[in-house]
């Protein structure tokens, strides 16, 4: 069970997370990819009100984005917003908190490098391609850890289960010889012929005496009482059974 939550604990720690947050923007159309010193017109999900939003104009309300502009009144309410360069990779202070999450837009720092990192928004968290990659590749080894965990598991309990079954097996057919050594009157005839389901799927291969010794105890169980020579030939047909082979499958 430890193994379960400590692989469950990985992929919530390296799975790419993205929840809504209760203030966000979003592309307003198919153009998702933004650059810094550009300005764009952007949707935004609030629960704000009109004034309060008001107050944001001129204001940064995430790493990258300020607001120059204001439209409560349009539908869905947006910002015009001016994307700023990219944050220091500093530690961010734990008092600053962005006021907007930033949904399903791609980031692309327009910088003199051969290779410009693209950046990818999920919530208020700020992740490069590679960082992206990096989570899903975490996640897929946590994920094929978990399945590998969970079949060696289930195969370590099917061999336990099937190791505690013939150990129950072996005593039932413990109980039965014991009964058949022990049967001699016609109450421990009779109480042998009530195991006779058991007996018969205990036995791996179909004893013709056998089933003749119960054949014998059926015939007879039901009288009032059985005549000497009838619990003789009962006993003589049990003589000539070797029980404990038959139920060894010898």
């Amino acid at each position: 069970m430890k193994c379960y939550r400590v692989i469950f604990l990985l992929i919530m720690m390296y799975g790419v997370n993205f929840s809504l947050y209760a203030n966000s923007v979003y592309p307003l159309g198919s153009d998702v990819v933004i650059s810094n010193g550009e300005i764009y017109t952007v949707a935004i999900e609030t629960s704000l009100n009109i004034e309060e939003l008001k107050k944001l104009k001129n204001t940064k309300i995430n790493q990258i984005m300020y607001v120059m502009d204001v439209y409560p009144d349009r539908s869905p309410k947006q910002f015009k917003i001016f994307i700023l360069d990219p944050p220091k990779k500093k530690k961010k202070n734990e008092n600053e908190k962005d006021l907007f999450s930033i949904q399903r837009f791609q980031y692309k720092p327009e910088q003199k490098q051969d290779n410009p990192e693209l950046f990818s928004f999920s919530g208020d968290n700020l992740m490069s391609e590679q960082a992206i990659w990096k989570n899903i590749i975490y996640g897929s080894i946590a994920v094929f850890l978990f399945i590998i965990i969970f079949f060696v598991k289930g195969f370590i309990n099917l061999r336990r289960d099937k190791k505690k079954y013939q150990q129950e097996i072996e005593e039932r057919k413990k109980n039965i010889i014991e009964l058949f050594k022990k049967a001699k009157t016609r109450e421990d005839f009779e109480r042998v012929h009530s195991y006779k389901q058991e007996i018969l799927s205990l036995v791996k291969n179909e004893d013709h005496q056998l089933l003749i010794l119960l054949k014998g105890i059926y015939k007879i169980q039901y009288k009032e009482s059985w005549l000497d020579a009838e619990l003789e030939h009962i006993n003589s047909l049990k003589k000539k059974l070797d029980i404990e082979d038959i139920f060894n499958g010898v």
